[in-house]
Order: C-alpha cells, then structure tokens, then sequence
C-alpha cells in the first residue's frame, strides 16, 4: 500500500515564497553579470584636456603676484587678524550697534567647614549669603556653580566661564595646627 502526501496551504505557500525568492536571486545575478556598451564618442568637438586647462590657469598669475603672495606668507606666527573683515565690492557694510555686555552676577558664597571621608569622598558646607549654610557634595551645584574639588582647606566651584576658590578662615595649606 502506497501513502500519498498531501501538502497543506501553509506548505504551498511557502514553496511558492522560495520560488520567487529563489527567481529573484537570479534576475538579479544575471543583471549583476551584464555588460552595458559604452556610449558612442562623437568627433566633431574633441574635449580640451586637463592639462591645456592647468596651462592656461597658470599663464593668467604672473610671478610678480605670486612672489609677493609668497612674501607676506599668511601663515607666519606674528601674523594678526585684520582690523575690519574682508568685504566683496558692493557688499554692505552692516551698521555697528552698542555691545550689550551682559555681566553674570557672581554670588557671594562663603565656606562653613569641609568634610573628606576616609574612602576620598568629600562635602562641603555651603553658605549663600542670607541663607542658611547647605552641605554640598562633589559633582552638585549651588546657584548654578558645580562643586568640583574638595581638599581639606579649600573648595573649589566652577560654572560657566567662572571658577571660584573658597579657603577655610584661619586655615592654611600644609601642616596641620595643634
């Protein structure tokens, strides 16, 4: 007795998948493989080689122009920004306007102690001026300053484009006192 296998339409379904996956792998090869010819060159104009162009580039500068180039060489160390920027002829010139500085206000911050534990953390108290002394640790910020370094006579606070020292009253680095 002979058993006759039936596929299901889940199997037939996925042998038709592989098959087209399987005719795309090869449309694609044989468009890899294929060579297209090459476009037909006319000859009435024959393109200016790159050379003629360099040749005629370098007859336009005479050597006057470019031994005084070389002269002032732009590159020097001494050598300064100018005054006044570079304009193109019919450039406008822009109308100057008053430079608003604008001054950030540097909190009056006063050390109150400073504690270094055994394991290198470090705090320190804090105290903004009219407020109550706050226990700051590395890496936190008071009034937007950042705590950055903590040693046993000083602390150090860095913002923005400002860094701060603060030492300990009566204090000094070095030996300890009795």
């Amino acid at each position: 007795m002979m058993r006759v296998w039936r596929w299901g339409a889940s199997a037939q379904l996925a042998l038709t998948a592989v098959g087209a996956c399987c005719l795309v792998v090869v449309v694609s090869a044989v468009q890899a493989v294929r060579v297209e010819p090459l476009p037909a060159v006319s000859d009435a104009a024959p393109a200016e080689s790159l050379d003629a162009k360099v040749q005629e580039r370098r007859q336009a500068a005479p050597e006057s122009i470019v031994f005084a180039a070389v002269a002032r060489d732009p590159f020097r160390v001494e050598r300064t920004r100018p005054a006044m920027r570079y304009r193109l002829p019919g450039d406008r010139i822009p109308t100057r306007q008053p430079a608003t500085i604008r001054r950030q206000r540097v909190p009056v911050i006063d050390l109150v102690g400073i504690a270094v534990m055994s394991d290198g953390e470090a705090l320190a108290a804090l105290q903004v001026r009219g407020r109550s002394p706050r226990l700051v640790r590395v890496g936190e910020t008071i009034e937007g300053l950042e705590l950055v370094l903590v040693d046993s006579v000083s602390a150090t606070l860095a913002g923005s484009d400002t860094t701060i020292v603060l030492r300990m009253q009566g204090r000094s680095g070095g030996a300890e006192e009795p």
